[in-house]
Formats: C-alpha cells, structure tokens, sequence
C-alpha cells in the first residue's frame, strides 16, 4: 500500500499524496475497527454485515467520483490471510498460498475498479 505514495516515475499516482499523507492513511488503517455484532440469539444477515454500510458508501461514492477509460483488464489476485476466515482459499503454486482471492477491474494506468 505505501508504493501509492512513492514520488518514483513508476508510480507516480498524484492522487493519493494530494489528498492524505501515508502514515495518516496507514493510522486510519491501523485504528478501523468494525464491532456491530448480532444481538444473542441473532443470526447475522452476512458474512459482510459489519463492514456492508462502509462498502456501499465506498462503492456508490466511487460511482461519482471515478469514471473508467474504455480499456479495462480483468485480473484474478490473491490477497494474503493467514487468520481464520472460512472464505480463504489454498492455491498452493501461488507465492502466497493462502489467501483471499479477488477479481479485480484494472485500468491501464494501474487503477483498481
């Protein structure tokens, strides 16, 4: 995550130093905590319940916000978790071989949709 703040011509994303420093980001990053539990008794909706309010806001301000050129690339992308989470997968010819597993929309300039 801190290669989006790097001034280096390979990746030189603008956007990110211009509007939060990176250790204020990686503060933020270090202190979220997500703590809506299901009363006793209560079955969570969601694997997602209590991250889903701040997806959908993230996701419908993006909508706003970003506008994707027309040459887009779909790549398939492990994330590395080695905690308990019952969706983590084992791949074991990856670098990382346990993880999650993401499908994620690119841009050519390096942007995740």
């Amino acid at each position: 995550m801190s290669d989006y703040w790097k001034t280096d011509e390979l990746f030189n994303l603008n956007c990110f130093r211009e509007k939060m420093s990176r250790n204020r980001y990686m503060s933020i990053m270090r202190s979220l905590h997500f703590c809506k539990n299901p009363k006793a008794g209560e079955k969570a909706p969601s694997r997602i319940n209590k991250v889903k309010q701040v997806l959908d806001y993230f996701n419908k301000r993006m909508q706003d916000v970003n506008q994707p050129s027309k040459n887009l690339s779909l790549h398939e992308s492990m994330v590395l978790w080695r905690g308990r989470l019952i969706f983590r997968q084992y791949i074991k010819n990856k670098r990382h071989k346990y993880g999650v597993k993401l499908y994620m929309l690119t841009e050519h300039q390096g942007f995740v949709q």
